[in-house]
């Protein structure tokens, strides 16, 4: 029978008889007929004990996400752009990120969905987040390669500095290639246990030690910076010599900030999440890498002048200690977002999974009446399936193809139900964590094989 939209006219006995089939939550009350119910449907529930994250953790997360391979090309966007255009986009780019992250932890909880794909989903249907899904993790795969030879141009000089000395070896480019693929590969294996990790709260950590890192090397080039200006040989323009600089700079400041496929999981994992502590955790985010980002992009342009490369490490003679440092500070701080970045590009690959099976059962139903039944919701940070009943995650009172007497009242009693064991949801099986471990595997693989293959970071990007 065909979904009606829920209505003033219905009694309230019916809607109390309607929820006592399905649970235990006091109906809603209903709606006036000018005025729409506050309603908000979290996912995971408010008390849910897979909120783990706190103020502070929850801020972190975020900025590690924003922060890190692409700052390292901030200063040639103030190069191409000029110090007063630069700052302009960077300003326009920092507060329009803001505001949409923020528009997608409204849709969350509007919506129930519990994460950036089911967002999609209920936005614009499930072509569109089908469509997503591969881009992001497209994206996201492109992202990790390009981060993989970040680590092995920064760290292979490093290691070849302390190596080089004990093996008595004279270096060579041929040599230097291959010892750099053998250090990438052995950086990985290092950081393995952090790319297995299932959510962002187990990495905490290492958004701390990741801001504090790159922070080093933003205070050793703020110290270059510092002296160039006392001697007089700073040389930088306020506005750009022409507009292909311009365009060829713009996406570097507008993306500088993107973090929007990571803001609805801190979102489900943040303890109490209240609209202001919400709202709390965008604004500081956006705050502290903004100022990081700025200072970046100013000092390195500062001191590389005309000549600012597209990797600002480029710019600093490799003998120069104080740089040094903090090239050690940036190779942490990118070893460690790779993990941050790992964990949504995997979670996109398994998703793809659930669509295809849902396309397949939908061909054998009668008019695909049941399509969305069998989705597996394929979001991360999210608690429970919160497709598995359909139009669970569509507007309950607004009447658009949405069951209001069923299906939305089933899916809130469902997540009320936010029972955890050790602090999760469910225990993984050996089948899941075999897949979860194979598709680490295989884009830890791919990305490894396009980072000893491509001729710079400049060409991944």
């Amino acid at each position: 029978m065909p979904s009606k939209p829920f209505t003033a006219s219905q009694e309230s006995s019916t809607a109390d008889d309607e929820w006592r089939a399905v649970g235990d939550i006091p109906p809603p009350p209903l709606p006036h007929d000018d005025h729409v119910p506050d309603i908000e449907i979290l996912n995971p529930t408010h008390y849910c004990p897979t909120r783990r994250a706190t103020l502070v953790p929850a801020t972190f997360n975020l900025v590690a996400t924003i922060v890190g391979g692409g700052i390292l090309s901030i200063p040639l966007a103030f190069e191409k752009c000029g110090l007063v255009l630069a700052t302009i986009l960077m300003i326009l780019s920092l507060v329009t990120t803001d505001f949409s992250l923020y528009i997608l932890c409204s849709v969350s909880r509007r919506t129930g969905a519990g994460s950036y794909l089911e967002a999609c989903r209920v936005a614009y249907g499930q072509g569109l987040e089908l469509s997503v899904t591969i881009l992001l993790f497209v994206f996201l795969l492109f992202v990790i390669c390009a981060y993989f030879v970040l680590i092995r141009d920064i760290w292979t000089p490093i290691v070849l500095l302390i190596v080089q000395p004990i093996l008595h070896t004279e270096r060579s480019s041929d040599k230097e290639e291959v010892f750099g693929d053998a250090v990438l590969l052995l950086i990985i294996i290092l950081i393995s246990p952090f790319l297995l990790k299932k959510d962002l709260h187990a990495l905490r950590y290492n958004c701390y030690l990741g801001f504090g890192s790159i922070s080093v090397l933003c205070l050793a080039m703020a110290y270059r910076a510092y002296q160039k200006v006392g001697s007089g040989e700073v040389n930088v323009r306020l506005w750009p010599e022409s507009l292909t600089d311009v365009l060829f700079a713009y996406p570097i400041p507008v993306l500088a900030f993107m973090c929007h496929f990571n803001v609805i999981g801190v979102h489900a994992s943040l303890v109490n999440p209240t609209r202001k502590r919400v709202r709390m955790v965008i604004d500081g985010s956006m705050a502290l890498s903004g100022v990081l980002t700025y200072s970046f992009g100013l000092f390195g342009y500062m001191w590389g002048g005309s000549d600012t490369a597209g990797n600002i490490l480029l710019s600093y003679d490799f003998s120069d200690r104080v740089i040094l440092i903090g090239r050690v500070g940036c190779g942490i701080t990118i070893m460690l977002a790779s993990a941050m970045i790992t964990l949504p590009c995997r979670e996109s690959l398994l998703a793809l999974g659930p669509f295809f099976e849902e396309l397949k059962d939908a061909k054998t139903t009668e008019l695909g009446k049941n399509l969305a039944s069998s989705s597996s919701n394929p979001g991360y940070g999210a608690v429970g399936n919160a497709g598995d009943e359909e139009g669970a995650l569509g507007d309950t009172y607004t009447g658009t193809n949405r069951s209001a007497e069923s299906e939305d009242y089933a899916i809130l009693q469902k997540e009320a139900k936010c029972t955890a064991k050790d602090g999760r949801g469910e225990t993984d099986s050996s089948t899941g964590q075999f897949v979860h471990v194979l598709s680490t595997f295989l884009i830890v693989a791919v990305c490894y094989i396009g980072a000893v293959s491509a001729p710079g970071v400049a060409t991944v990007w």
